[in-house]
């Protein structure tokens, strides 16, 4: 008989002579001293092990020789035990084993140790719930609110938890806090530690927790925890294990924290709707009416907990909010701290509050009164944190019905309803987050084996950024393969995608992290599957940490947190950041983030055969949704690729918010702003919310909705127009008071709902008589998806947004001129002057300052909201390039250190921050990077305005200044010259990116021209006329219903008003347009819902203009604007018009509806300047009323103007 042979009869009697655990310990000494199983058997047992699944493993065996087989798997377990003693490979059996053992006709372990498996069958779900009495849907498991599904195990036992997705998106499933150190697939991190649960599919978690204490699960995927996916996971300790404090207790309670959204929130700073505990808590329901949230119960209860005099209970205090801090607290009641993030600590002092940041558990030990004759319920508080340092928004910028608290009940008569009277603690008594004591202090080492600088910020482009040891800012994008399967294929870190911000960490070492916050408000960091030790937290310089002189770190009793804030920035009195908050970890690099080569599991290297012996990149999700995956027993391969810590997968990563498309809500109420001092001159004017309207940025991602709910609470008629919007198919919310909508009234609310088209500034105003001219206007921005950006956007380290325009004191009688130049809502008018005309200034109003890095590249949006005055943009010292205008995309421009914008116009630039000087510069006295004005230059004065130079009033500031500031903190102003030479160019010379050749003869051509005059038709007025294709010259007048409605109640062109001046367009047809000026000034002109191909500009005579006989027109890559700027005519020495200004452009009518055009100078506009394209009238005809919002109609109605 073979050798062989031999040793498998001798195993066989082994087996049933000792089934038991002496058996293995047999097989091993077997094995060790009489050699090594044949190459043959080990085959077998991979086969059996680790390539059939677990049904098939067993149906593998029949009874005569099941035996036999199960002996070859010991014997082949006991001898891989020997070669490859590693931890993990010692799991990997294990968990063979107990899958196995769950299959009671085959018991084969005697082996005690096997835990107990709990296992739970989940259902993600839809469902409709009304946790703060709005009715929602949120999701669920198993058709029930999710805080229902709660994990209770005891140490020791196994979790499986089978999770069928049955919503209509992926998802997946994390496990907070659980280490999973052997099990690093089931960490639940949605396409980096596992692929997505696509719809209808299931997947099975089975892990072991590692300590006792208080956790949680959510989803961690987009944004599904946020709208309920999430809820507790206990793990009890055994009886023999607790402390003597914790074995006082008498019961216990859960006690979940959430805040909740009514609906997705838009791009931009977040604020929650209301606060609930155990999905409880209250919204008032009027607000609830003004939202547009119709079903709301104004009766809903409150969690309540049961308390009896002088019992002991552990409250299990967990902040379950997708954005919400909390101040925890019990009227009434003082309570001691025994863990924090499921760390036993030392018990606390007696506090009577505590804070508890997104994702930290806190458990406390609150001792009942002894005596309730007084009162015999008390109010449980989580009041939710707004405002700086905690969060960007405050709670009076929510929308109607914010709540920030969240109400329960102590009651010690389980018979009353009535609710509690009491009141909160007069003072705080409380402990800092990494304050307490831990139950087990240690010693760390003086120095870590690593040490890695993590600085993270958000860049409203892309959203979070991280950067790595010093280098590159870049975004998370969730690669196309989970990065933990990857790396187990065979891949290295450094093979992963930049944007995984990927750090390998070498098994073993020490590792030190400092995590530093560029941006004002604090941010909770999670590292998944570590608890950390926090040795250090505060504010420093950002040389201060990199050269590592940052104060002694706590390196003896430090506290480990698997949550810990980090605080946000100092800053100075702009809202800069001086000092860079920051916080210290230190961990053991101890849970491999992929599987160790099993010939040496603690080396770095891998041969090129077993790393590439994983299989191929792109069968790794496809494999998971195999038959073999949806069992409830995943399928582990043997080790292939050696260990290396994917700290993307957790610690560097700054979440982002990847939700697909949204609806982005805001709700606004149109107010008159009485104290407005922009240039220093208090002036009134209108604002949003009561507040300037700068402060209302509207900031969302390409394919977003926007939702605009638009109350006015002023004393006239308003509407707001989005510029640059081309709003197909929602042509009733481009908002021209009269024209596309009825006016909104006082007291009526308007609800825009629309769809940008396209990435880019744009920008939002005031279309009703000149409210844009005293403040009704703001920013839009549209942001392109990281995947859509071009390269030269992808390495931007920041942007801002710069809002230029004029200001006025007060309306202007005459030809209008402007006072002074705002940027940003700020500038400076001479006091001197504005005291001597009466009126109350403030001199010395701080610039805006702008804060650039050494080396770094900046977008700045520089958009042009004046009422009148074009501009001239730069920036001392730098020059830039040029890369969008107007919304729409350019090849980046030359380098140029000046840039033209006229009324309403868009210019997206580039700037390369200087380079910092070396040290040797430094050294030798060379001068360091300062601060250098960003200039605005107005002009003024034929052919800019029609009032000259000579008669600007006193006290005109025609210019405007911001800082560029490359030192933070810094209060001097700059003392940088200006260029002294120009280098710009053209407004239509610029290179689109997507060039177009248009046709070289138009289906429709028509001549447009304006004048602003005094003529027969109005002999005692002076307005703005416009005369289409040779008709009379006619001046606008809005019409008695918006022509929109009117077209498409089934009216024809002609039968609109003659002074609604409107010209109809063929569907579909390709139109030319020649616009014709025949006044001494240049005028900005736009075309709602177009950004139409400028072909064409300069002068000519009337005749050759009406003849067709002009300069050749630029068919081939013409650039596109939604604002032109029209010349004006050129005079003789008497001031008569001989060539006449023009502008040719060319569009596609393919958007029905009734367009505006009209000259963006506000002065101008109220005069009349405009006329209507009205664009594929049969179109609006088949459409007719019913395919425009009810709600805008509804306005019409409101009004008393129009009915339905």
């Amino acid at each position: 008989m073979p050798f062989t042979s031999v040793k498998l009869s001798l195993l066989i009697v082994i087996e049933m002579v000792h089934p038991s655990t002496v058996s293995l310990i047999f097989e091993w000494v077997v094995f060790r001293y009489l050699g090594k199983i044949s190459f043959s058997v080990y085959l077998l047992h991979v086969f059996v092990i680790y390539i059939k699944p677990i049904e098939e493993q067993v149906n593998y065996y029949d009874r005569t020789i099941s035996e036999f087989g199960l002996v070859i798997l010991l014997a082949t377990a006991s001898y891989y035990l020997v070669e490859y003693p590693s931890q993990l490979v010692a799991q990997r059996l294990s968990r063979v084993f107990t899958r196995l053992a769950l299959y009671d006709h085959y018991q084969l372990l005697s082996i005690s140790a096997v835990a107990d498996v709990v296992a739970y069958d989940w259902r993600l779900t839809s469902i409709m719930t009304a946790f703060d009495g709005v009715l929602l849907e949120t999701l669920g498991i198993n058709d029930k609110p999710s805080n229902e599904a709660v994990i209770d195990i005891a140490l020791g036992q196994e979790i499986e938890v089978r999770v069928t997705n049955e919503l209509s998106e992926p998802s997946c499933l994390h496990w907070h806090g659980m280490k999973q150190l052997g099990t690093q697939e089931m960490d639940g991190m949605s396409g980096i530690t596992q692929c997505v649960i696509e719809p209808n599919s299931t997947a099975v978690y089975r892990y072991a927790p590692d300590k006792a204490g208080t956790f949680w699960w959510h989803s961690h995927h987009k944004t599904q925890y946020s709208f309920g996916l999430r809820g507790p996971l206990i793990v009890r300790a055994p009886e023999n294990e607790l402390r003597a404090v914790e074995k006082e207790i008498d019961s216990e309670y859960i006690i979940q924290l959430t805040d909740i959204y009514h609906a997705q929130p838009p791009p931009g700073p977040v604020l929650w709707d209301t606060i609930a505990i155990n999905n409880l808590g209250r919204f008032d329901c009027t607000a609830a009416t003004i939202n547009n949230l119709t079903e709301c119960d104004p009766d809903q209860p409150l969690s309540s907990f049961g308390f009896q005099e002088g019992k002991k209970y552990l409250l299990r205090v967990t902040n379950m909010a997708a954005m919400a801090p909390f101040e925890f607290s019990i009227d009434g009641h003082d309570f001691q701290v025994i863990a924090a993030d499921a760390e036993p600590v030392m018990p606390s002092q007696l506090i009577n509050s505590i804070t508890i940041n997104i994702g930290q558990r806190y458990d406390i030990i609150v001792e009942a009164k002894k005596d309730t004759q007084e009162a015999s319920s008390f109010w449980v508080r989580a009041k939710g944190l707004t405002g700086l340092p905690w969060i960007t928004r405050t709670g009076n910028t929510g929308s109607a019905g914010f709540n920030d608290e969240g109400l329960a009940i102590i009651r010690y008569d389980s018979t009353s309803t009535a609710e509690p009277t009491s009141q909160p603690h007069e003072d705080t008594v409380t402990v800092g987050e990494f304050d307490f004591t831990p139950v087990s202090p240690v010693q760390l080492p003086s120095t870590p084996s690593d040490r890695s600088l993590v600085q993270f910020s958000i860049n409203p482009a892309v959203g979070g950024i991280v950067s790595l040891d010093g280098g590159e800012y870049n975004p998370l994008v969730i690669p196309d393969e989970p990065p933990l399967l990857s790396i187990a294929s065979g891949l290295s870190t450094s093979d992963l995608p930049a944007t995984t911000n990927a750090r390998a960490i070498k098994y073993g070492d020490h590792i030190e992290v400092v995590l530093v916050n560029e941006m004002s408000e604090q941010h909770p960091f999670h590292l998944h599957s570590h608890v950390p030790w926090v040795v250090g937290s505060g504010y420093a310089s950002i040389e201060q940490i990199q050269k590592n002189t940052l104060p002694p770190s706590k390196l003896q009793g430090a506290m480990v947190r698997d949550v810990y804030t980090v605080p946000g920035c100092n800053t100075d009195d702009d809202g800069l950041c001086v000092d860079v908050g920051y916080v210290v970890l230190r961990f053991t690099a101890d849970n491999p983030g992929v599987k160790p080569n099993p010939k040496d599991p603690m080396s770095d290297e891998v041969s090129e055969e077993s790393a590439n012996s994983g299989g191929a990149h792109s069968d790794i999700c496809l494999l998971q949704l195999k038959p073999r995956f949806s069992t409830p027993y995943p399928l582990y391969r043997p080790p292939k690729v050696p260990m290396g810590l994917l700290t993307s997968l957790a610690l560097f990563l700054l979440a982002i918010n990847q939700a697909s498309a949204a609806i982005a809500r805001y709700y606004w109420n149109i107010t008159h702003f009485n104290s407005t001092a922009f240039d220093g001159v208090m002036t009134p004017g209108y604002g949003i919310n009561n507040e300037p309207t700068k402060l209302h940025p509207i900031e969302v991602t390409l394919g977003d909705e926007v939702e605009v709910h638009v109350t006015n609470q002023l004393t006239e008629q308003t509407c707001i127009h989005w510029h640059g919007m081309r709003q197909f198919g929602t042509q009733e919310m481009d908002g021209v008071s009269g024209i596309t909508q009825c006016q909104i009234q006082p007291n009526v609310t308007a609800i825009y709902r629309f769809t940008p088209d396209k990435c880019g500034s744009f920008w939002f105003h005031g279309h009703e008589e000149v409210q844009y001219a005293f403040g009704l206007r703001g920013p839009l921005i549209v942001h392109c998806p990281y995947d859509q950006l071009q390269s030269w956007e992808k390495d931007i380290y920041k942007e801002y947004t710069v809002l230029i325009t004029d200001w006025y004191h007060e309306v202007p009688v005459g030809a209008p001129i402007w006072d002074s130049v705002l940027i940003n809502n700020v500038g400076r008018y001479n006091c001197t002057v504005a005291e001597a005309a009466g009126k109350e200034c403030v001199a010395g109003q701080p610039l805006p300052r702008f804060q650039f890095v050494a080396g770094k590249k900046y977008l700045i949006r520089l958009i042009n909201t004046s009422a009148m005055s074009a501009f001239k943009v730069s920036i001392d010292g730098h020059s830039f390039q040029v890369i969008a205008v107007d919304g729409d995309q350019l090849q980046p421009s030359t380098t140029v250190n000046s840039v033209f914008l006229n009324v309403a116009q868009r210019a997206d630039i580039l700037v390369q921050a200087k380079t910092a000087p070396s040290q040797s510069q430094v050294s030798q006295r060379k001068t360091p990077l300062g601060s250098f004005w960003l200039r605005v230059n107005s002009l003024y004065g034929l052919p800019w305005t029609a009032l000259p130079v000579d008669q600007m009033p006193e006290g005109f500031n025609p210019d405007a200044l911001a800082i560029i500031d490359y030192q933070s903190g810094a209060t001097a102003d700059p003392t940088s010259s200006k260029w002294t030479t120009e280098v710009s160019i053209g407004e239509f010379d610029y290179k689109p990116l997507n060039p177009v050749v248009l046709p070289t003869v138009p289906d429709q051509r028509m001549v447009v021209e304006f004048t602003l005059a005094v003529l027969p038709a109005n002999p005692d007025s002076f307005l703005g006329y416009m005369a289409i294709d040779q008709r009379e010259f006619i001046s606008l007048v809005i019409p008695e219903h918006p022509p929109l409605f009117t077209i498409a109640q089934g009216a024809a062109t002609k039968d609109l008003p003659t002074s609604a001046n409107a010209v109809k367009l063929k569907h579909n047809d390709h139109v030319e347009v020649v616009v014709v000026n025949e006044t001494p000034d240049q005028h900005p002109i736009h075309l709602h819902a177009h950004s139409p191909w400028i072909v064409g500009s300069g002068h000519a005579s009337r005749q050759a203009i009406l003849d067709n006989n002009l300069t050749a027109l630029r068919l081939n890559d013409p650039m596109q604007h939604d604002v032109f700027t029209v010349p004006e005519c050129l005079t003789d020495n008497n001031g008569t018009c001989t060539d006449l200004g023009y502008v040719v452009f060319r569009l596609t009518a393919d958007n029905p509806g009734v367009w505006i055009m009209h000259c963006h100078i506000d002065w101008h506009f109220v005069l009349g300047l405009a006329m209507l394209f009205v664009e594929a009238e049969d179109v609006l005809h088949k459409l007719g009323l019913a395919e425009f919002s009810s709600n805008m109609l509804s306005v019409c109605n409101g009004a008393g103007n129009f009915t339905i």
